[in-house]
């Protein structure tokens, strides 16, 4: 990866995890630090805390405060860590009151974030059957 960042203009890395949590807090990375408390703490624990990837993380932490920083993102719909619980329903409104600010204060929209917050709160909960599994 550093070989195709630097060499051959590779600027984003796209990470097995969090779509959401990865994407948006990147804009919050300021410095090194950031990677470590925003980034990692957001991606599958096979992609952050292994040996093989610490090289990784390294470069991006390096490169982060550079005039070409190494951007991650994250490509998952499920979502890992505690940024997208915390803050997703939140920005989801945040963005919807600015296309058309009624449309928050209805019951099919108040209905629609219960059911939002319950899914982030039991996302890794739900488990399989083996009679759904054979369909």
């Amino acid at each position: 990866m550093e070989y195709l960042h630097l060499h051959h203009g590779y600027d984003v890395l796209l990470i097995e995890s969090c779509f959401f949590s990865l994407t948006h807090a990147w804009d919050f990375i300021a410095g090194p630090s950031d990677v470590d408390g925003l980034l990692r703490p957001n991606v599958y624990p096979f992609w952050r805390s292994t040996r093989q990837v610490e090289p990784l993380w390294r470069l991006i932490r390096e490169r982060v405060a550079s005039d070409r920083p190494l951007c991650v993102g994250g490509v998952d719909p499920r979502h890992v860590g505690r940024y997208a619980p915390t803050n997703l329903v939140n920005e989801l409104e945040s963005s919807m009151r600015r296309l058309d600010r009624g449309l928050v204060e209805e019951e099919v929209y108040l209905q629609f974030r219960q059911l939002q917050e319950k899914m982030l709160e039991q996302e890794f909960e739900h488990k399989v059957s083996a009679l759904d599994r054979e369909r």
